[in-house]
């Protein structure tokens, strides 16, 4: 009786330990039990770097081309909010004036609209960093009051000197000229085309 107790309390722990490994691996079947003292190898998921846009401070406002002319007109905007400080500083100076751009102007077989302003703006940039942009509406001086203007904070005491910065340069006649910037006044005697 004593050997049939031992055979069946054996058969019983034999099946607890066999019944324990099954659910073992049923719920981790990626443990192995009984093995030597092994352990899950973490493999960690791909990283993604996700670029994060900063947004420029306004003194830095200048982006690549906007997908949208709604878009270019702010841009264009907050520009001029950036520049206004500096571009106050030069009120009854004569500056290389380096662009006039208008919504519809044709230049050159090319017709601007928000966009190609911007855009016209950012390469007087890239050449000239220091290039600020302005309302003519803002100013006495300019004969319409409708055009985005790119100056170059350069104070000149006279147009002749002003004009001379543009020939300097090696920019032509028709693309950089001298302007007072002034709020009282008109476009006569605070424009300077070169000849």
């Amino acid at each position: 009786m004593k050997s049939l107790t031992a055979v069946v309390i054996t058969l019983v722990v034999g099946l607890l330990v066999a019944l324990t490994v099954v659910l073992a691996r049923q719920a981790r079947p990626d443990v192995v039990v009984g093995a030597a003292e092994e352990y899950p190898v973490y493999v960690a998921p791909p990283t993604v770097t996700v670029p994060e846009y900063v947004v420029p401070p306004a003194s830095t406002v200048t982006q690549s081309p906007p997908a949208t002319t709604e878009s270019a007109l702010s841009l264009l905007q907050r520009q001029i909010v950036a520049d206004r400080t500096a571009v106050s500083a030069l009120v009854g100076s004569w500056v290389p004036q380096l662009s006039a751009k208008q919504v519809g102007l044709v230049v050159r077989g090319e017709t601007f609209d928000h966009r190609r302003i911007w855009h016209d703006y950012l390469a007087s940039k890239q050449r000239y960093p220091s290039a600020l942009l302005l309302w003519s509406g803002d100013f006495s001086s300019f004969k319409h009051p409708d055009f985005w203007i790119t100056v170059v904070p350069e104070r000149f005491s006279t147009g002749e000197a002003a004009n001379g910065w543009c020939v300097d340069q090696g920019i032509g006649k028709d693309d950089c000229y001298a302007k007072r910037l002034t709020h009282s006044g008109g476009y006569e005697g605070n424009t300077l085309v070169r000849k």
